[in-house]
C-alpha cells in the first residue's frame, strides 16, 4: 500500500472545457457541454494504461496545474 500524503488544494483561472480528477494511475473526466449542466454530460475513467488518452489528459491537466497557486485563508 502506497502512503497517503496530505491533500493539496490549489486554483487555476483557466477557463474549463473540462473536469480532471486524477487519482495516481487513474483519472475521471467531466466533458463540459456548453449550455448543460456537468451532472448531465459524460464522464470519463480512464486509466494509465489506455496510453494515448491518458497521456492527452495529464499534459492538460499539468499545464494547467503548472499555473495554479495555492488557496490561502484569504480566498475564503
Amino acid at each position: 500500500m502506497r502512503p497517503r500524503s496530505t491533500p493539496n488544494c490549489s486554483s487555476s483561472a483557466a477557463p474549463i472545457s473540462g473536469s480532471i480528477y486524477r487519482f495516481d494511475d487513474e483519472m475521471l473526466v467531466n466533458v463540459h457541454v456548453y449550455g448543460i449542466l456537468a451532472a448531465y454530460t459524460p464522464t470519463l475513467h480512464i486509466r494509465r494504461i489506455d496510453g494515448a488518452y491518458y497521456n492527452t489528459y495529464l499534459e492538460s491537466y499539468e499545464r494547467v496545474w503548472a499555473g495554479a497557486r495555492p488557496i490561502e485563508e484569504d480566498d475564503l
